[in-house]
């Protein structure tokens, strides 16, 4: 695979997705993903190549900025490989648009028996030289069109383009902090390709509910979770809380169980299972 030479960035996103990074950990980031984009490859797991790319001497100075990274789910670290979806995914659309061009654009559409090029009822008037260098005469060959030409099946753009708008609106009603709704739509379509509705649908139900008591400039706004693929991201494991925070993270799951009747079986039994609970 082929790597890209530029790749698209967002400045915004940029900010709101690296806020809670150290400066140590966005300086490392942002040199990952361009060398990912640069070789068109996840990246060897490899230390000391890491330090001597990154410019570190020691590698227990990058263990725990690679850590922060992996914890914050900008990077994936697996089977000695680093990489990013987002780069990956530059690079794959990258490397079809070489290919499609190698080989002139658009490829040449074919009738039904399978040949390309014009048809055969439909020869235009042609001319050329014959073995003797003399001029042929133009044939004269009739320029009706053939009876049957194949036609294009009919697409449903409108009807898909209105199912995916009611499918965002659905979403976004989990969204527990709605900012940016423009750049939310496209973001959303385009992370129906990489993976289905229902996988939003949970990722942003359990996300509400972890961010459940926080202030609002550490709830990452929708662009900036669906860019970052963060449905894959694994809940937070559960720690001790002050009793107000319980309460009120206990409060929010209840209220998003209220609206959308959605509930992740982590928290325990549904609201309306448990005796005494108000759902």
């Amino acid at each position: 695979m082929t790597g890209a030479p530029w790749f698209k960035m967002f400045p915004r996103d940029w900010i709101s997705g690296t806020r809670g990074l150290s400066d140590r950990a966005r300086g490392v980031y942002i040199d990952l993903i361009v060398r990912i984009h640069d070789l068109g490859r996840p990246l060897d797991h490899d230390e000391r190549d890491l330090c001597r790319y990154l410019g570190y001497r020691d590698h227990r100075q990058l263990r725990p900025i690679l850590k922060e990274l992996t914890d914050a789910g900008k990077i994936e670290i697996k089977n000695g490989l680093i990489t990013n979806g987002r780069a990956m995914n530059d690079v794959a659309k990258y490397n079809i648009h070489q290919e499609a061009g190698k080989k002139g654009g658009r490829p040449k559409k074919k009738d039904k028996n399978g040949t390309s090029g014009r048809p055969a009822g439909d020869q235009r008037a042609t001319s050329g030289r014959t073995q003797g260098g003399g001029i042929k005469e133009k044939q004269q060959v009739s320029e009706n069109p053939p009876e049957a030409r194949s036609q294009k099946p009919e697409r449903k753009k409108e009807n898909t383009k209105k199912e995916t708008d009611q499918n965002f609106e659905d979403w976004w009603q989990l969204v527990p902090l709605k900012k940016s709704k423009g750049r939310a739509k496209p973001a959303f379509k385009s992370a129906l390709k990489r993976t289905d509705l229902k996988t939003l649908r949970d990722g942003m139900v359990r996300y509400t509910a972890e961010v459940g008591g926080r202030e609002a400039r550490y709830i990452k706004y929708p662009a900036t979770w669906l860019n970052g693929d963060c449905w894959l991201d694994e809940s937070a494991p559960s720690q001790p809380r002050a009793p107000d925070r319980e309460e009120a993270q206990r409060k929010a799951r209840i209220e998003t169980f209220k609206r959308t009747k959605l509930w992740d079986t982590q928290w325990g039994p549904r609201p309306d299972e448990t005796p005494g609970a108000s759902a």
